[in-house]
């Protein structure tokens, strides 16, 4: 464990909130209609933070990231990539991260989680770090939106211009979901199939509600409508 961490659930400075008054959910996965289901989570009451990307032709609706998170956890990945930290074992990969970079990943999740019961964020690069949001995060439910694995990787190779190489974005598709299926298999954490929300929104906002433990009927009914055909992803 790194150093210092364990402070972070004891001091004030860090305004965290006992484990008993926070629900945590948290989004994984690419290409897999992660931005639906982070709107559904909103609609069930969980403040997603501010900032979102606005929508575009590849995300209609726009990307329910909050711009801060979003920001620390690209100054977190540059400074695990600037310091060849990637290629470390993952039980090893923590301890050696620079400190500031989690300091400002932790700052970011206190301004949304602030005051809050019921929050939560989307940002699929963070899976690789998991070992670090379990550290600042008391009591994350963990989400991970899957899709056939080919499509994902058709869709990630359509959107992503001037690469044309369909084996590596397929190797890259299987380590992440592979590497997901692994490190939520011992943590509290859901499954949700892209096409099975897009065939079954009532039944997924359900699936979703219950694992939340939302009870209000309206807020349900109310996730299921956001499933549409602009979340259908090509």
């Amino acid at each position: 464990m790194y150093k210092g961490l364990s402070v972070f659930n004891e001091s004030a400075e860090w305004g965290i909130q006992e484990v008993n008054q926070t629900k945590t959910a948290i989004i994984f996965g690419i290409r897999s209609g992660t931005s639906m289901v982070a709107e559904m989570v909103k609609t069930l009451g969980f403040y997603m933070g501010e900032g979102f990307q606005a929508g575009n032709e590849d995300n209609p609706r726009g990307y329910f990231e909050d711009a801060q998170v979003s920001g620390a956890a690209k100054s977190l990945a540059d400074s695990i990539k600037a310091n060849n930290i990637h290629n470390v074992p993952d039980e090893e990969k923590v301890s050696k991260v620079p400190f500031k970079a989690i300091r400002e990943l932790k700052l970011a999740l206190d301004d949304i989680s602030r005051g809050r019961e019921l929050w939560g964020f989307k940002r699929p690069g963070l899976l690789w770090y998991i070992d670090i949001i379990d550290l600042l995060v008391p009591n994350p439910y963990y989400i991970l939106c899957t899709r056939d694995r080919r499509h994902v990787a058709d869709s990630i190779q359509k959107h992503e211009r001037g690469v044309t190489n369909k084996t590596d974005y397929a190797k890259f598709v299987n380590s992440y979901f592979d590497f997901a299926l692994k490190a939520l298999n011992r943590r509290n954490h859901i499954i949700l199939k892209y096409e099975d929300t897009l065939a079954f929104p009532k039944k997924t906002a359900e699936e979703l509600a219950s694992f939340l433990d939302i009870t209000d009927k309206n807020l349900i009914k109310e996730a299921s409508f956001v499933v549409n055909s602009e979340y259908n992803h090509h």
